[in-house]
């Protein structure tokens, strides 16, 4: 008679502690009047989730597999399973194939990519999914900006205009936004080269920025120091894996970042990156 108290007593408690832990989950992931803008640790690739004061969820890219949804398992809300805009960069593996995960599990309100295709498997399965939720995958340009609630802004920068191809190298191709809020901005760069990179300074883009998501992983053939000098960030991140066959990030880029003052972080040395913003400023940067 004693055991059979005790365990009850023990599965009782043990109820009591499920409980709180889901009404704790419950409520520290619902909205809280800030910006949160996670870049996720999920390999050797980009996966960028922003989560607005109102609770608008928006991811950039996917990375290269299924870790994307243990990823956004964590930082969505506990019930959530919506995202309100899914888009792709560009069409390499390390940035799109984890979006077709998230466009099978989640439910999706919109789709747009940069207009650039590779005549592969994956795009194929990338717009197919798509369809498949009966969603129609937008051509991302400049003159397509996202005007969101709560004053936020996500300035397309590149694309100029909107156009569709095929290329088997779209680095060059890269969708560029810049992410304003307030005082801040958070300048995101897919895979963009030095080939870009001279073209959004000829353009005179609009590219300062706090934050910047270094563009192609760190590698040497990104950010270049003219690039630097029109950014000037505060910020740098570098959604990089661990022991990467790319030998990523290259040095010369560190070099340059810290020469500019850019403090540094890095998914294989941080993990997961989370910066929180208020209206008016940075407020606390969380790494996992």
């Amino acid at each position: 008679m004693f055991d059979i108290i005790t365990i009850m007593k023990k599965l009782f408690i043990s109820a009591i502690v499920m409980i709180a832990s889901s009404i704790f989950l419950l409520f520290s992931s619902s909205p809280d009047g800030l910006l949160h803008v996670y870049f996720l640790n999920i390999g050797q690739g980009d996966a960028i989730l922003i989560r607005t004061p109102s609770g608008i969820n928006i991811l950039v890219d996917g990375g290269p597999d299924k870790k994307i949804l243990s990823e956004l398992k964590d930082v969505l809300p506990f019930f959530g399973n919506k995202i309100d805009y899914v888009i792709s960069t560009h069409p390499d593996k390390d940035h799109i194939e984890g979006l077709i995960y998230v466009l099978k599990k989640y439910e999706v309100k919109h789709v747009l990519w940069n207009g650039s295709y590779k005549t592969n498997y994956l795009t194929s399965a990338f717009f197919q999914t798509a369809r498949d939720k009966n969603i129609t995958p937008e051509a991302a340009a400049a003159d397509r900006d996202i005007a969101l609630a709560d004053g936020i802004l996500i300035d397309m920068i590149f694309p100029f205009n909107q156009s569709f191809s095929a290329q088997e190298d779209t680095n060059a191709s890269s969708l560029v936004a810049n992410v304003i809020y307030g005082e801040n901005e958070i300048l995101l760069t897919g895979d963009a080269d030095t080939e870009l990179e001279e073209k959004l300074l000829k353009a005179n883009s609009k590219i300062d920025a706090d934050v910047l998501k270094v563009g192609h992983h760190g590698s040497k053939f990104s950010t270049d120091e003219d690039f630097l000098n029109a950014v000037t960030p505060e910020y740098s991140v570098i959604q990089v894996g661990k022991d990467n066959k790319y030998g990523h990030p290259d040095s010369s880029v560190l070099k340059r970042l810290k020469e500019h003052g850019s403090k540094i972080f890095r998914n294989d040395l941080n993990g997961r990156i989370e910066f929180i913003f208020s209206e008016k400023e940075l407020i606390k940067i969380n790494t996992l």
